[in-house]
């Protein structure tokens, strides 16, 4: 059973920009028909922003093609993606130009590919607000553009129009590429994978340019990452998919520190954590996603998961409200509503995001190495440990480097 998304009394429906019912995305492949989404539904109110998170694979991409009308044409969308009052599937795509780029911006995956290597950043720029406005005059297009570049922190923007996409560090490019989906003040900024391949001093530079981006046009943000880190910094709300459907959704608070899902567990549990202070070993989900050709029966994530038991392959959960800082909400699907795609969810109750960590902990230890090994590799790096705190009164020792510096 899918529920589809309704909501709060204390939300008005005025508020709601984006709202997508029972999407589902199928691919006719010469091996049978590839499920990639399978009713999603979700809400996305104005200056909002929503983090669309899971594993490479799990439909977060295929999802915001749906929503933009880009899908190729062995996909077959059903549902309903309504952007504001008006329903975008079944509009052609004559019709949706007019709304791609102007009311619905676009952030690709890729800064490499999205930007055209024989055309210089400023026309790229212009031709984004002139497919929109006809009448904008040269010096118009030009003052928007060096805005724009502004906006996202482009340094020496005026000059840095008449440079190529080869003269942009990936960084840069991907500025740029933000620095199009604005450039018509939309109501929606999609972002796909915006800090994919840039490294982790440059992704906060982008960060920070999408946060001014977002700032400037008051736009909704849907963010799609498999970077935690980046949810965390950026998002309201967060919607945990796994094979092509949602699993947990709630706000970022609960999602993080309060998750019900073993799949969000999982994800939070083998990211390192700086916060605990000492060395710990990451727990990783073993396994991989299932093939969205052959399905399992009963709950996707089943085969991976710790606290698997008989009935979780019986048949696939549905997505429930949990309880959420120890109270029963009402069963609705409100925006304030924390939801999750398992039987045993009430089982994590009460636990914050360390406890019901621990549900992986069988899965932890380094099986495939001979107990010898792991407690080896133990003694050698507490031999270091010690290492570090002798002579000179505990300071490094010569040729050693200060872990701080």
């Amino acid at each position: 059973m899918t529920m589809l998304p309704v909501l709060d009394a204390g939300v008005e429906r005025s508020q709601v920009i984006l709202t997508v019912s029972d999407l589902a995305v199928t691919f006719g492949t010469p091996e049978g028909p590839l499920r990639a989404v399978r009713g999603l539904s979700y809400t996305v109110r104005r200056r909002e922003s929503l983090a669309i998170v899971g594993e490479s694979g799990s439909g977060k991409s295929v999802t915001s093609m749906a929503v933009m009308g880009l899908l190729p044409r062995n996909a077959t969308v059903t549902g309903s993606v309504r952007f504001g009052e008006t329903e975008l599937l079944g509009m052609s795509d004559k019709a949706m130009s007019h709304i791609r780029g102007r009311r619905l911006g676009m952030i690709f995956q890729d800064p490499m590919t999205s930007l055209d290597p024989v055309y210089k950043i400023g026309a790229q720029l212009g031709e984004a607000l002139q497919a929109h406005d006809k009448n904008l005059s040269r010096q118009a297009i030009r003052a928007r553009c060096v805005e724009l570049l502004d906006i996202v922190g482009i340094p020496n923007a005026a000059q840095r129009l008449v440079a190529y996409p080869h003269e942009f560090s990936g960084g840069m490019r991907q500025r740029v590429v933000i620095a199009i989906a604005i450039a018509n003040n939309p109501d929606v900024i999609i972002a796909d994978e915006p800090t994919t391949a840039l490294d982790v001093t440059v992704q906060a530079v982008v960060l920070e340019a999408l946060q001014a981006a977002q700032e400037e046009t008051g736009a909704a943000l849907v963010l799609i990452t498999h970077d935690l880190g980046v949810v965390a910094r950026m998002a309201d709300r967060v919607l945990v998919m796994y094979a092509g459907r949602a699993v947990e959704v709630g706000s970022a608070e609960d999602v993080f520190y309060r998750p019900r899902m073993p799949y969000t567990v999982g994800l939070l549990n083998s990211l390192p954590r700086i916060e605990t202070g000492r060395r710990e070993r990451l727990t990783p989900i073993h396994g991989s996603p299932p093939s969205l050709l052959r399905l399992p029966s009963g709950c996707p994530f089943a085969p991976r998961c710790p606290m698997a038991i008989t009935e979780c392959t019986l048949s696939e959960p549905s997505l429930d409200q949990v309880q959420t800082h120890g109270a029963r909400l009402p069963a609705t699907y409100l925006s304030t509503t924390h939801l999750a795609a398992c039987i045993r969810s009430g089982e994590l109750v009460g636990r914050d995001r360390a406890a019901a960590g621990r549900v992986f902990a069988a899965d932890s230890a380094d099986k495939d190495l001979p107990a010898e090994s792991v407690s080896a590799l133990d003694d050698s790096v507490k031999n270091v440990e010690s290492a570090r705190g002798e002579g000179r009164g505990g300071q490094p020792q010569p040729g050693q480097q200060n872990d701080s510096a």
